[in-house]
């Protein structure tokens, strides 16, 4: 079991899925046993990472506070390689961990997160429907993240360890060949018209001389904007691409931002009733979503459990109503009593 600076305990679970690779998914431990959808994080490593990347790095303890704090169900696994860059084995290990989760819990709709290498994948599973993921994800998001992998690998001369051999001379393989062979997996080979529905997200350092911003999210932003309903780059001034920026406020705010909106879960305007006075609460709310996705889990969910005991009802219940109504720990600071609230509006 884990705990988050606030407070709030959750439980990685891991099992192995359908391709062979470990997984793990988490939430809340007192949301463990509810019913509803949640939001989902599906989190994609980059090169070299490790299945649990995102549940073990210290850089993204914020990030993964705020997504367990706020209700949010995260998942991730290896991608059938720990440099996979983005081929197709890759894609079905992720889409297995995302359907395997949601026959575990209760999923709703996917941001899809992809860091480095991690963005290749990323991106075919939000926008490519071959996959079979695309009509769940509602959002893409790339921190410094490949965008073009001709750059890196003939361009700049970096490994893409072993992958792709087409672009490797000393196995008979030349750039032509190499351009044709990554083309079905290269994002900035995808065809436009695919970001026609899906917002994207990029944050990326600004001097980041690993990935570079050039050829991968300017390049890649200038080709999808005015297609995408959302496209955007933040450029971190002075941000290289060291794993530990990944805890910095210039990529937590704007990434989680970012997740909030593609779900839709901003605060949704009520006006409810406290100790018998009306109470106006008004979030910042962005009307209607930019993309409406199909939710993970469809029927009824059977929870192989572990032998747990349930949380409080009237947790239950307040965060039932947080999913409905936006983020809880927004909700909370304007209630000071959250039970009250509970047994507020429907």
């Amino acid at each position: 079991m884990a705990t988050t600076a606030s407070g709030v305990s959750y439980t990685p679970r891991t099992w192995t899925n359908a391709v062979g690779d470990q997984c793990v998914w988490a939430v809340a431990d007192r949301l463990r046993y509810t019913s509803w959808p949640k939001p989902v994080l599906l989190y994609c490593h980059g090169n070299g990472g490790a299945y649990n990347y995102f549940t073990t790095s210290a850089g993204y303890a914020t990030l993964r506070d705020r997504l367990i704090d706020n209700g949010w169900v995260y998942v991730e696994t290896l991608g059938g390689n720990a440099s996979h860059w983005g081929r197709e084995f890759a894609m079905a290990s992720y889409a297995a961990a995302a359907k395997e989760a949601a026959q575990r819990h209760p999923l709703g709709t996917v941001v899809v997160h992809g860091r480095s290498m991690g963005g290749t994948v990323a991106s075919s599973l939000a926008v490519k429907p071959e996959y079979g993921l695309s009509q769940h994800v509602v959002g893409l998001l790339l921190e410094s993240a490949v965008q073009d992998m001709y750059d890196r690998h003939v361009v700049r001369g970096y490994s893409l360890n072993g992958q792709y051999p087409e672009g490797r001379p000393s196995q008979g393989g030349n750039s032509s060949a190499f351009a044709a062979a990554v083309a079905p997996f290269n994002p900035i080979q995808f065809a436009t018209s695919l970001y026609s529905t899906m917002p994207v997200q990029f944050i990326h350092g600004d001097a980041d001389d690993n990935v570079t911003p050039g050829p991968n999210p300017q390049a890649q932003l200038a080709r999808i904007s005015g297609i995408a309903p959302y496209a955007d780059l933040v450029l971190r001034p002075g941000g290289t691409h060291a794993v530990g920026e990944s805890a910095a406020t210039a990529f937590v705010t704007p990434a989680w931002d970012f997740l909030r909106r593609a779900q839709n879960l901003y605060p949704i305007p009520f006006v409810g009733s406290m100790g018998g006075s009306a109470t106006s609460v008004r979030g910042t709310f962005y009307g209607g979503r930019w993309k409406v996705g199909v939710p993970l889990t469809d029927g009824a969910v059977v929870d192989p459990g572990d032998p747990e005991v349930p949380p409080d009802p009237d947790e239950w219940n307040y965060a039932n109503l947080a999913s409905h109504y936006g983020d809880y720990a927004e909700l909370a600071t304007a209630f000071a009593d959250y039970q009250a609230l509970a047994d507020g509006p429907t």
